[in-house]
């Protein structure tokens, strides 16, 4: 029979309680960790009494609009800044903050974004705080981290969080339209109005002007290959776009890795094709289809977003399109003797 000294029983207590421990003990998850994170917050500026909307957002700071009220499917315009709860601003929209902070860059995107309500594009968050909106009004929101998820659309990623971190929004409306593709044209037609004297568009949506003829016989033959230069810009002036190295630097849209070359294109009589074979936006194929451009000759030509960047945009590291923008580009085709 085993005898049992004092020894043994220390040990045999120190297991008892060490196992004790170990069945307590809880892992702390990443979500445990923002509601503490977020608790604190709350209490140490005193927003720990503001009821939260929809699956737990706070919206800590709210100027009411006088305009129209956001609803489902409506496009608004809106500009924004997000930052996280110790201050550190991620993204803004307006370039006097960029400009604050010393992030601003001339060539990046800073303006109006347009977000269709409730269509799925945006965040479920993101759209909750955009319904309690009016034209003219302005939020300033927390979105806990478990809510901050990923957005559907490629073009507003930069709106969610993507690790869990508790981000704050600043949020404003400017415009409501019921139909973005009527504001677009309405646009263009002013664009039309101020610059070219009211011309018509060849097609719904898009404007073509020849700019310089050089007086080529002959035609671009199908399966030609042509050499083009261009300039992309928003109808505010805005250049987003260019292979002219001279205009690329002017614009802080420089990049020392692009060799700044003409854009070679296979040339087809049906602009579809070109789009598709060339990568190339259609309204910017439609163009070297029409007014029998040919060899050495200029145009300027400006579209909807149907034929540019569509819901989607091209926004990438701060430059490009934003979604349902229209666009005008310069294109220049080579004589053929370059």
């Amino acid at each position: 029979m085993m005898k049992f000294t004092t020894r043994h029983l220390f040990f045999i207590l120190a297991f008892v309680l060490v196992a004790a421990s170990c069945a307590k003990e809880v892992t702390e998850t990443s979500e445990d960790i923002q509601r503490r994170i977020l608790n604190a917050y709350l209490r140490t500026n005193h927003y720990d009494n503001i009821v939260p909307i929809g699956d737990g957002i706070y919206v800590i700071d709210k100027v009411q609009g006088t305009g129209a009220a956001v609803y489902d499917s409506c496009y608004a315009f809106v500009r924004y800044s997000i930052r996280s709860l110790d201050g550190n601003y991620s993204s803004t929209t307006y370039d006097s903050v960029a400009k604050q902070l010393g992030t601003y860059k001339k060539g990046n995107f800073y303006g109006r974004y347009v977000w269709q309500a409730g269509a799925g594009s945006l965040s479920a968050s993101i759209d909750t705080i955009l319904l309690t909106m009016r034209a003219g009004g302005k939020t300033t929101s927390i979105v806990p981290g478990w809510l901050a998820t990923s957005s559907t659309s490629s073009s507003y990623s930069t709106l969610s969080s993507s690790d869990g971190t508790t981000l704050i929004y600043e949020i404003e409306v400017d415009t409501i339209v019921d139909d973005i593709y009527k504001y677009e044209i309405e646009e263009l037609e002013k664009y039309s109005a101020k610059y070219y004297g009211g011309m018509d568009s060849l097609s719904w949506g898009f404007y073509f002007k020849k700019i310089h003829d050089a007086e080529y016989d002959d035609s671009i033959g199908s399966g030609s290959s042509i050499n083009v230069y261009y300039i992309g810009k928003l109808l505010d002036g805005s250049i987003f776009d260019t292979n002219i190295e001279d205009t690329a630097k002017k614009y802080d849209l420089y990049n020392s890795s692009s060799s700044y070359n003409a854009l070679s294109v296979t040339y087809e009589d049906d602009p579809d094709e070109i789009a598709e074979n060339s990568s190339l936006v259609s309204g910017f194929a439609k163009a070297l289809t029409s007014g029998d451009m040919t060899y050495g000759d200029k145009c300027a030509v400006f579209f909807n977003s149907t034929l540019g960047y569509t819901s989607v945009g091209s926004i990438s590291n701060g430059k490009g399109v934003p979604p349902y923008y229209p666009m005008f580009f310069e294109i220049w085709i080579e004589k053929k003797d370059n």
